[in-house]
């Protein structure tokens, strides 16, 4: 039986494709943010599309996420990396006039949450920016990489 290859990536290959993100042209500061919560939360590309403005108490400095599978809520620390990122894209790139609550938004009118095809079509082509030619790269091979024990160094410094 022919073995399966690794869904995760190491963290320097997801280093390498943050890195690959263009954050000085849009929408780069909405894809960072949303691929940097996933390799350092391991959410899933349903937890990243469900948040909504309410889910960060930026006081508080805490991120409630709800597990889409279960419905239950988690609350997560609001990293300092994560708020930089999330607070770049709110301010730069997010579209200020628009009624969905929800977080990550289409750059395009009329402003729709995105879909989990979008996130993989930015996964993949910051992975190609990056040379990284794995055969299955989405967004599992962020969230199965991660390791609780080193999320909080992550999080102070990435990448």
């Amino acid at each position: 039986m022919a073995e399966r290859p690794p869904r995760a990536l190491p963290w320097a290959e997801v280093r390498r494709i943050l890195r690959a993100v263009p954050q000085t042209e849009s929408p780069g500061k909405r894809n960072y943010a949303m691929l940097l919560m996933m390799a350092t939360y391991g959410l899933g590309a349903a937890e990243i599309l469900s948040l909504c403005l309410a889910d960060v108490d930026w006081k508080a400095a805490t991120l409630r996420i709800c597990r889409p599978k279960t419905g239950v809520r988690i609350e997560l620390p609001l990293l300092p990396a994560i708020a930089r990122a999330l607070a770049a894209y709110l301010r730069a790139e997010r579209p200020p006039f628009v009624s969905s609550r929800r977080i990550f938004l289409s750059t395009h009118i009329p402003h729709e949450p995105l879909t989990s095809a979008a996130i993989r079509h930015h996964i993949r082509q910051y992975a190609r920016q990056a040379a990284i030619t794995r055969r299955v790269i989405g967004a599992h091979a962020f969230r199965h990489y991660l390791d609780f024990q080193t999320m909080s160094n992550r999080g102070a410094a990435i990448p």
